[in-house]
């Protein structure tokens, strides 16, 4: 098989370079990568009617004729010339390049991550949609320990046409900050006022709450309370106003609302809440769920049939079956990924970027830890 060699030759026309066998002449034998000046010579058209090609812009101030279009993608073909990203980028062309940045030390690939699901729907969405993914690894890292988009002033994520952004704690002026910058990107989580008008998709946990205590109230149970931890976050706050909603429409005198820090035991608290009557407790997450059946376990309690425990969250998740019994609200972590790409790409192709949302069901997982009142 003929060995493929670029090299500078004097025979630059279009009909000379690509007849069937030759090898592109240019002047030496040096591997480098080709230029758009290299397929403008052997297209026999310049630089700018090359990039209007590349970069899909034939009828903006450089007018392309198909004639010429075709050799020019005849050449790019003969020469294997790739478009670089970043000049591309600053000619205002698009990548088709949807970049994943998280605020996590470790970039959650493993399968029982809680956030492992998203990226498998965000993946699936940039496939449909014909976007390759960029994953943000490298970025500096704060002194608290999670990842940082500005270096050294500079956005790190520009290589993408777009990012999406996620993890727990992100950095509320950098958020602001991109979004006045106008870089385009999605936030999986609802954002507050403190990080800006910025587009994100969230979970419906306000509404997944209220049906879950609607079902609790259901079978029998009158005494009800939810844990809350770090009722400071959005997705904990919308838990809490989707509870004082159910409260609120069945009726329920007595139905309180603690908070504690998530680096907080909850055992005292969990086995006051017994001793106040409560027969159904509503608790932050699977770990906590946890904690409350084995405090109720140890206090002689049958769980569910004497008490019963919903968790708000099916974090962690994974592949313990003792957090997978627990009665929970469901994340929709596929769908949040699948969705945050689908909003994404419909801010690249709109003519305005105005911030928008999205909010998606949560689902529910019967579990073995809710049941009827005993008589």
């Amino acid at each position: 098989m003929m060995k493929r060699i670029i090299t500078v030759g004097t025979d630059t026309s279009y009909a000379g370079a690509l007849r069937d066998g030759d090898p592109v002449s240019q002047r030496g034998t040096t591997n480098r990568r080709p230029t758009q000046a290299d397929v403008g010579r052997l297209a026999g058209v310049s630089s700018g009617v090359v990039s209007a090609v590349v970069n899909n812009r034939m009828d903006g101030s450089v007018r392309v004729g198909r004639e010429a279009e075709a050799r020019v993608r005849a050449a790019i073909a003969k020469l294997g010339y790739v478009p670089n990203m970043a000049a591309r980028q600053l000619a205002g062309g698009r990548n088709d390049v949807i970049g994943v940045f998280t605020y996590s030390p470790i970039f959650p690939t493993a399968a029982e991550d809680f956030y492992y699901p998203m990226l498998q729907g965000i993946e699936e969405a940039a496939e449909h949609a014909g976007q390759n993914l960029l994953l943000f690894t490298g970025g500096p890292v704060s002194p608290e320990g999670t990842r940082m988009i500005y270096r050294d002033g500079v956005n790190s994520l520009q290589l993408a046409d777009g990012s999406i952004l996620l993890g727990r704690d992100s950095d509320s002026e950098e958020v602001r900050r991109l979004s006045a910058d106008g870089y385009p990107f999605v936030y999986i989580g609802r954002h507050t006022e403190e990080h800006g008008d910025v587009s994100y998709v969230t979970a419906n946990y306000a509404e997944a709450t209220t049906a879950a205590v609607t079902r609790a109230v259901g079978l029998g149970h009158r005494q009800v309370a939810m844990i809350a931890t770090d009722l400071w976050h959005p997705a904990m706050a919308d838990r809490a106003e989707g509870f004082h909603a159910a409260r609120a429409a069945l009726g329920l005198d007595t139905a309180p609302v603690y908070s504690v820090p998530s680096t907080d035991p909850v055992d005292d608290l969990v086995a006051s809440v017994i001793d106040q009557g409560v027969t159904c407790v509503f608790v932050a997450d699977c770990l906590v769920a946890r904690a409350a059946v084995a405090v109720a376990t140890a206090r002689g309690l049958r769980v569910p049939e004497d008490f019963s425990v919903v968790s708000l969250s099916d974090y962690p998740g994974g592949t313990d079956p003792e957090l997978n019994r627990v009665t929970s609200v469901l994340t929709p972590t596929l769908d949040l990924g699948r969705v945050s790409v689908s909003l994404l790409v419909e801010l690249l192709t709109a003519d305005a970027r105005e911030p928008v949302s999205r909010v998606v069901a949560c689902g529910f997982r019967d579990g073995e830890t809710l049941a009827r009142v005993a008589a």
